[in-house]
């Protein structure tokens, strides 16, 4: 596996905006209820992985309130 394969199937990375319209498209395709989000990896600075953090909370965040809002306390049954 590359980066190439990784990227537009599992990874949100790029900018604020980019990661927001990302999560945009799992909500519409998926009906996306839950995001797991690593903020690192192995070997990456501790300052690195709160900038990313910082970036993600500030910046990416505040764009979800624009996400349609589901019921509260139900989830996905197949």
């Amino acid at each position: 596996m590359d980066w190439d394969f990784l990227e537009p199937r599992n990874l949100l990375v790029g900018s604020p905006d980019h990661v927001a319209e990302k999560v945009h498209e799992l909500q519409e395709i998926c009906h996306l209820e839950y995001l797991l989000a690593a903020y690192s990896h192995t070997g990456m600075p501790q300052k690195r992985t709160l900038r990313n953090l910082a970036l993600f909370t500030t910046k990416a965040m505040p764009l979800f309130s624009e996400l349609p809002e589901g019921p509260v306390g139900e989830s996905y049954q197949s």
